[in-house]
């Protein structure tokens, strides 16, 4: 597997802020580009990029540190509540990319979770427990993501399932993956 990078569009720049005000890659993305948008991404989607094959892994999710870096520390909340923060790819064939390459949807995820509504449950749909328990059948969701809706699920008396993690770890019935007790 090739180095992860990170996508963001024009879009979700031009939302918080004038596009003129920042040149792309001032959000320490790899990509950017038009009409590849959060609402219609989905985790797991894989994409063909020039020579390269490379699969959505989670969305990106500002911290503190993009306020410091934009000098407004309210930045991080605005580009959240924005829905388009962009999203993480990962390589999994590596190739030649260039600028005005094409880039071709070869798959959609499993699950169809769409990187907007990840970010939404996350941030602020945090009753929402039944699509919680739902996504953890993503294979494709990270164990960082995973872990934040399994807890939310033991935190509201809602067991996490074995079959739910083993269905995302590929394990079958070997009994490893047990939530932890509350």
């Amino acid at each position: 597997m090739g180095r992860p990078t990170a996508k963001t569009t024009e879009e979700s720049t031009r939302r918080c802020t004038p596009i003129h005000a920042f040149p792309f890659g001032q959000f320490g993305e790899n990509f950017t580009v038009r009409e590849m948008l959060e609402h219609a991404t989905h985790i797991g989607d894989v994409f063909r990029v020039g020579d390269a094959l490379v699969q959505v892994t989670q969305p990106r999710a500002p911290c503190f540190k993009l306020g410091l870096r934009m000098g407004l520390p309210e930045f991080p909340k605005r580009f959240l509540a924005s829905g388009r923060t962009g999203f993480y790819l990962r390589v999994l064939q590596e190739g030649e990319v260039g600028a005005g390459d094409p880039i071709e949807r070869i798959s959609i995820g499993e699950g169809c979770l769409k990187v907007w509504e990840l970010n939404h449950l996350r941030f602020f749909d945090p009753g929402n427990l039944e699509r919680a328990r739902e996504i953890l059948r993503v294979r494709a969701l990270p164990p960082r993501w995973r872990s934040v809706f399994e807890e939310r699920l033991i935190k509201a008396g809602i067991p996490v399932e074995v079959s739910e993690r083993q269905a995302a770890e590929g394990e079958g019935s070997s009994g490893k993956g047990a939530p932890p007790s509350p």
